[in-house]
């Protein structure tokens, strides 16, 4: 029981840093280095918010499916273990979101974050659902702005 707990306790953690890149100012976020003043700086912003809006409602369904698990660990493992594995429709629900936009993205570079991000989310299970996405929300924030 306790390694469960511990279990829970890692993708919780997890979940938080992955969700922490989306949640950031509006100051310079959406312009890149080439595309200043060009429809693709305005498409680029556009979907850079709507990223970090998708990000944000991941953020929230997750934090919420955690909190459930998390409160049946102590009680009842094997509600906590199903709770958990809600994870993994959630992700995979994600997946298709980020995946449609990163399809319209004009940006090479935000095309292919979202691109990686989605495929992070159909392979994540309840273990690994918010550390398959660090290394492609990492370079989504680095494009989008902090």
């Amino acid at each position: 029981m306790v390694v469960q707990v511990r279990k829970l306790l890692l993708v919780a953690l997890l979940t938080v840093a992955f969700t922490a890149g989306c949640a950031g100012s509006d100051g310079d976020a959406g312009t890149s280095p080439t595309a200043s003043g060009t429809a693709a700086a305005d498409n680029t912003k556009q979907v850079c918010d709507e990223a970090r809006a998708l990000g944000e409602e991941y953020k929230k369904k997750a934090t919420e499916i955690l909190t459930r698990a998390l409160q049946q660990a102590g009680t009842d493992e094997t509600k906590s273990e199903q709770i958990l594995g809600e994870i993994v429709p959630l992700s995979k629900e994600y997946k298709a979101k980020f995946e449609a936009l990163g399809a319209r993205a004009n940006d090479q570079k935000l095309k292919d974050a979202l691109t990686t991000l989605s495929k992070d989310l159909d392979n994540a299970s309840a273990e690994t659902a918010a550390e398959s996405t660090g290394v492609a929300e990492e370079t989504l924030t680095g494009i989008c702005g902090a």
